[in-house]
C-alpha cells in the first residue's frame, strides 16, 4: 500500500491519565506535606534511597577475586549481617569452590531478606501516608517507629524522590483506588495530588507497575532470558512503524511500547522460564499474596486477546466493541477521561478479561476514524493472512503498520548496534544454549531469526575481495 492511502485514516491519540481535566468535577485534592507527613515522606525517600545504592549481586561478588573489599562501597543495610558476611567472607581463604559457592548463596539470601525487609518497610510507609491524606483506615498495621533518614547527594535525593513518587502511585491505585502524585514546589515543600479513579481504571493504570516488576524479573532470571527479551524487541521492531505525518508522536510512541511489553512479556513463552514472564507470575501464588491486583491483572494479560474492533454503542464508561473478523462483542470499561472516540470507529488492540462479561482495553489500542468503509475490511483480511503465520500480537501489528499506516512490512532490522556486538552476542547465546540445563531446549521462530540475523550481521564484509576503486578519466588540459 502506498502511503499516499493514509489520507484515508486518520489516527487519534489516546489521553491515558485523566488529571488534566477539571479538578473539581473528578475531585482533586492537594495536601501539602508538612509536619508529621513530611517526616513519612523523607522515611519513604530514605528507603528508596537505601535500596537503589545497593550493588546488584553480580557487582558486589567477584568469585575470583572474593574479600571484604567488594563491600566497601555498599551501605550498610544492617550492622549485624555485615558483620556476619565480613566473618563469612574471611572464613573462605582456604575454601573449595563448592564451599564457595554454598557461602554466596547463604550471603546473598541474607542480603535478599535485608532489602526485603527495608523495600516492605518503605511500600507500609506509603501505605501509612496516603491513608493519612485520603482520611481512610488502614489495610496493614502502620510501622510504629520512622526509620531514621540516611543521608543522600542531591543527585541520589532527586532520584530517591522519583523512585518514592513511583510506589506512591503504586500503593495508591493498587490498594485505595486513588492516582497519586508526588510534587516538589519551588520553596522546596512537598505536595501531594490526589484523585479518585474507579476500580477497573486503577487496574489499567497498574498495568505499567507490572511490566516494569516483569521487565527486573527478565533481567535477572538469566543471561539467555535477557537475550529472549533482545530477540523480542527486535522481532517487534520488524512489523512496527512510526504513525504518518500530523499524529501525537507522543502517544504513538507509548501505546507501540505498551504493544511491545504485551508481546515480549505476556505472549512469548521464554525457554529459562518454560512461560511467558506474566505467565509465571500469573501461576505464582507467592506474588498472589503481595500483590493482589497485580496477580489479578497478569492472570487477565495470560487470558488476553488482540483483534481489530468496530465501536457500535457507547454509554457511559460502558463501550461496546465488536470484532471486525468474526462479529462477536464485548462490554468494556473505557478509562480513558473524556472518550475521543465514537461509533463507527475502528480499534486495534488488545482486550483483558476482568470480572464477568466485563474487558479492560489496553493501553496500547490505537482508534482511527476511517473515511471510507473498506479500512475494517481491509484489516480483518490482513489479520487474518498474518495470523497463519505469525503470533496475534504480531499479525496485529503488521496490520496496523501496512493497513492503518500504508507502510510495508516487515522490515530490515539489524539486530546489534555493530558488527563486533552482533558476533559477541551470538558467541554468548550459543555458549549458553550448548549448556547441558538447556539441552532439551528448542529456540522459537523469534529466537532463530534473531540468532540467524546476527551470524548474517556478524559476517557482513567478511571474505569479500577488495575491489580496486574505479579510476576516473583525467580531463586534458586546456591550452590557454
Amino acid at each position: 500500500m502506498s502511503r499516499k492511502a493514509r489520507n484515508r485514516t486518520k489516527i487519534e491519540p489516546v489521553r491515558e491519565q485523566p488529571l488534566d481535566e477539571d479538578v473539581e468535577s473528578h475531585g482533586e485534592a492537594v495536601h501539602r506535606l508538612t509536619g508529621d507527613l513530611h517526616d513519612i515522606l523523607e522515611a519513604i525517600v530514605s528507603g528508596c534511597g537505601l535500596l537503589m545504592q545497593v550493588p546488584s549481586p553480580a557487582a558486589m561478588f567477584d568469585l575470583d577475586a572474593l574479600d571484604g573489599e567488594d563491600l566497601e562501597d555498599a551501605p550498610e543495610v544492617d550492622e549485624a549481617f555485615d558483620d556476619e558476611l565480613d566473618d563469612d567472607v574471611a572464613d573462605l581463604a582456604d575454601a573449595t569452590d563448592a564451599e564457595i559457592g554454598e557461602a554466596l548463596d547463604s550471603a546473598l539470601d541474607s542480603l535478599g531478606d535485608a532489602l526485603g525487609m527495608v523495600g516492605e518497610t518503605t511500600r507500609a510507609l506509603a501505605r501509612t501516608l496516603i491513608a493519612r491524606l485520603l482520611d481512610r483506615d488502614l489495610p496493614h498495621p502502620a510501622p510504629r517507629v520512622l526509620p531514621a533518614s540516611i543521608p543522600l547527594s542531591r543527585a541520589d535525593r532527586d532520584a530517591a524522590l522519583d523512585e518514592a513518587a513511583f510506589i506512591l502511585r503504586e500503593v495508591g491505585l493498587a490498594e485505595f483506588d486513588a492516582w497519586c502524585e508526588l510534587a516538589i514546589d519551588p520553596d522546596g515543600t512537598a505536595e501531594m495530588f490526589t484523585l479518585p479513579v474507579s476500580r477497573e481504571s486503577a487496574h489499567v493504570s497498574l498495568l505499567e507497575f507490572l511490566f516494569h516488576r516483569a521487565e527486573s524479573i527478565a533481567l535477572a532470571t538469566h543471561p539467555l532470558t535477557v537475550t529472549e527479551r533482545d530477540a523480542s524487541s527486535w522481532e517487534f521492531s520488524r512489523w512496527s512503524v512510526a504513525p504518518p505525518p500530523g499524529a501525537s508522536l507522543e502517544a504513538a510512541d507509548f501505546s507501540r511500547h505498551v504493544r511491545e511489553q504485551e508481546y515480549s512479556l505476556a505472549d512469548r513463552r521464554l525457554i529459562t522460564l518454560g512461560a511467558s514472564v506474566i505467565g509465571e507470575l500469573a501461576d505464582d501464588d507467592g506474588f498472589a499474596e503481595l500483590f493482589p491486583r497485580h496477580h489479578h491483572l497478569a492472570r487477565a494479560l495470560a487470558g488476553s486477546f488482540v483483534d481489530v474492533f468496530e465501536c457500535v454503542a457507547l454509554d457511559g464508561r460502558h463501550v461496546t466493541l465488536r470484532s471486525v473478523r468474526d462479529g462477536r462483542t464485548y462490554g468494556v470499561h473505557e478509562h480513558m477521561d473524556p472518550i475521543e472516540y465514537g461509533t463507527g470507529w475502528i480499534c486495534a488492540g488488545r482486550l483483558l478479561p476482568f470480572a464477568d462479561a466485563l474487558h479492560l482495553r489496553s493501553p496500547g489500542m490505537i482508534f482511527v476514524r476511517p473515511v471510507d468503509t473498506d479500512l475494517a475490511r481491509d484489516a480483518a483480511g490482513a489479520l487474518e493472512r498474518l495470523g497463519r503465520t505469525l503470533p496475534p500480537a504480531l499479525a496485529l501489528e503488521g496490520v496496523i503498520s501496512s493497513v492503518v499506516f500504508g507502510v510495508n512490512v516487515p522490515r530490515a532490522k539489524k539486530p546489534a548496534p555493530t558488527r563486533a556486538d552482533a558476533r559477541e552476542t551470538l558467541a554468548a547465546l550459543q555458549a549458553v544454549l550448548a549448556d547441558p540445563e538447556f539441552a532439551d531446549a528448542t529456540p522459537d521462530p523469534t529466537l532463530e531469526g534473531f540468532m540467524a540475523a546476527l551470524a548474517e550481521q556478524a559476517e557482513a564484509g567478511r571474505g569479500r575481495p577488495s575491489q580496486p576503486k574505479a579510476r576516473r578519466a583525467k580531463k586534458p588540459k586546456r591550452r590557454r
